[in-house]
């Protein structure tokens, strides 16, 4: 009883989660205060969440994926969701070594809280 639109909207928030998954795994081989995934995916163009733009080419230690809270009913879990429905950005696993070859740094907490206050705004 849904629509093409929102049956679309569902395989494709479901497949994104599957390939989410399968990343999830692989930072389970990696040492726990190591786990690290890149935010990636699509930049700043017309259709990005406010959510995502915070996150988008980001490194976010597993510690805080709990903490990104993207305010969207029904696909609210950031480790299987991303930024929600429709999403199109990937938790990719990166290395330690990978973070310090290219001189990036985890966010912290500040960019947690604006992500969540992004979430928050007009969709």
């Amino acid at each position: 009883n849904h629509s093409v639109s929102q049956a679309k909207t569902l395989v494709n928030t479901g497949l994104a989660a599957v390939q989410r998954d399968v990343h999830l795994e692989t930072l389970k081989g990696m040492p726990d205060k190591k786990r690290m995934a890149m935010y990636m995916g699509p930049g700043p163009d017309g259709v990005i969440r406010p959510f995502c733009k915070v996150l988008v080419n980001r490194v976010i230690k597993e510690t805080d994926f709990d903490k990104l809270k993207n305010n969207q009913k029904g696909a609210s879990s950031f480790r299987s969701n991303g930024g929600g429905w429709n999403c199109r950005h990937r938790l990719m696993p990166v290395t330690l070594a990978f973070v310090r070859r290219n001189n990036l740094k985890p966010i912290n907490l500040t960019t947690v809280d604006k992500a969540n206050t992004a979430a928050k705004a007009k969709q």
